[in-house]
């Protein structure tokens, strides 16, 4: 949907997970089908759990990214992280992670053109595992707070998992 694993934001939260001694992967998922990608997304996720030999598994989308997140439950997944969910154009409530019981942060810019904190919160009634932040300051695109979602996205799953 325009994005890759060189955006700033994912960038950036793949090294504060490396400074904090998690090994982070970051892969393009290049099908726009939902379905398709969460397929992908698996697919990744458990090569590199085999490939690490790590037990438990994290995961952290953005934007179309966190919908993909939202549809995959690879074995070990333990938490989510979706970051700017965009709930205008995605039914987030019907994803599999709105009842597979996991812990999941949304961080939901302030002034999201595609996904407004109200219209996340609204996406999250019934999903009683989620919790949601508002990152102040910004729209979808993070400009200027790419630093605090990778800081809080990385603290959250420290206390999380």
């Amino acid at each position: 949907m325009g994005g890759d694993r060189n955006h700033p934001l994912v960038t950036a939260v793949a090294a504060a997970l490396a400074a904090a001694g998690v090994a982070a992967l970051r892969i393009d998922l290049t099908d726009p089908d939902i379905p398709a990608s969460a397929l992908a997304l698996e697919a990744a996720a458990d090569d590199v759990r085999a490939e690490v030999g790590v037990d438990r598994l994290f995961l952290v989308g953005y934007s179309w990214g966190s919908l993909v997140t939202a549809w995959v439950a690879p074995a070990g997944l333990v938490a989510r992280v979706l970051v700017a969910p965009p709930v205008s154009a995605f039914d987030l409530a019907a994803s599999p992670a709105a009842g597979d019981g996991l812990p999941a942060l949304l961080l939901v810019p302030a002034h999201d053109q595609y996904g407004s904190p109200d219209a996340v919160s609204a996406a999250l009634e019934g999903w009683p595992t989620a919790s949601l932040e508002v990152i102040e300051g910004c729209d979808h695109f993070l400009a200027g707070a790419i630093a605090t979602v990778a800081q809080r996205s990385v603290g959250w799953l420290a206390h999380t998992g």
